[in-house]
């Protein structure tokens, strides 16, 4: 993400922002799209305020993982190892039957979350089996609770010979029309007495090469 906000410094900062009044604002928690992690605005000051010029998302691997979860396909490339390595994993192996019997109609959407649980989350539930015999699992918005007769977690040894990143994707949003008015008439307008008569706009370029 720091790598991207400096180039875009460096792109406005060339064809003419003044950096006066220019800043990188982060959006609060309430202000990002569902699939972005974290997210700048670079922002112009003109005589309306703060106006965005380009928006910077890290939207991690979020396309990725939906695709591959309505897909059922694993969209990654397989990277080879140097030589096989021996990984340890804990493994989340629901008892279908118990489920099943126990939330009927709702067991597909347990069965399903369960599957898809990351490593922290089924280290948390291992943990709470174990001291409480139960753990609750929220699916949909909706929370169950999982006693330690639905549920096994054990720690497995796998021999892995490659890795399958999921790649992040930073994705950057410019405004063209707004930098481009926002740089005309609020930062590169230059006035100049020409006996009453005429208005210069001052081209960006010129105003590069002349100080202007």
């Amino acid at each position: 993400m720091g790598y991207f906000m400096a180039r875009i410094f460096l792109f406005l900062y060339m064809i003419g922002v003044d950096v006066k009044k220019f800043r990188f604002r982060q959006h609060m928690k309430n202000e990002m799209a569902h699939y972005a992690r974290d997210c700048w605005d670079a922002e112009c000051r003109t005589s309306y305020g703060w106006v965005e010029c380009v928006g910077c998302a890290d939207r991690s691997c979020f396309d990725l993982t939906q695709h591959t979860k309505a897909t059922g396909a694993r969209l990654v490339a397989e990277k080879p190892l140097a030589a096989p390595k021996k990984v340890r994993k804990v493994q989340c192996v629901p008892n279908k039957g118990k489920i099943g019997k126990t939330y009927r109609a709702e067991a597909a959407g347990i069965l399903t979350a369960l599957s898809e649980l990351g490593p922290e989350a089924t280290a948390k539930l291992k943990t709470e089996l174990e001291t409480s015999g139960k753990s609750n699992l929220t699916v949909n918005g909706n929370q169950f609770e999982i006693s330690a007769d639905m549920v096994v977690v054990k720690e497995v040894e796998e021999i892995v010979h490659g890795e399958l990143p999921l790649k992040p994707l930073i994705h950057l949003l410019l405004c063209v029309l707004l930098f481009i008015s926002t740089l005309a008439f609020f930062v590169n307008l230059r006035m100049f007495s020409d006996r009453g008569r005429r208005t210069f706009l001052v081209y960006i370029l010129l105003r590069k090469a002349y100080g202007l």
